[in-house]
């Protein structure tokens, strides 16, 4: 998913910056770029909304199943590295724009732990 997701940030840049179109179409300029933020919430929550099928998809809200992974993003990572001032904002776009999956933790699905 963080490749969909930087592919989707990279996508969205071309389209902005006139990498669409052939030779005598213009380049479409789309509504909104998609940004870290906007493809991470595409990936997760909006993905969960889309395919919700009635239930209550993932999230914090009281009675939505738990889905989550924990990330290790302590010092000593190269990734987190100079990340100790940074507040979780800063360490969730680190982490979606170069993190793998070297840097999960844990993995819980519907509330129970799968992996980790």
């Amino acid at each position: 998913m963080l490749s969909a997701c930087r592919s989707a940030v990279v996508a969205s840049k071309a389209v902005q910056h006139g990498g669409g179109g052939g030779d005598d179409e213009p380049a479409s300029a789309a509504d909104d770029d998609v940004d870290w933020s906007a493809a991470l919430w595409m990936a997760t929550r909006g993905g969960a909304n889309a395919l919700a099928d009635g239930g209550v998809p993932g999230g914090f809200d009281v009675g939505a199943a738990f889905d989550a992974c924990v990330i290790d993003c302590r010092p000593g990572d190269v990734l987190f590295d100079g990340a100790a001032g940074l507040g979780a904002h800063e360490l969730v776009e680190r982490y979606v724009n170069l993190g793998d999956d070297r840097n999960v933790e844990e993995v819980w699905v519907n509330g129970e732990r799968r992996g980790g």
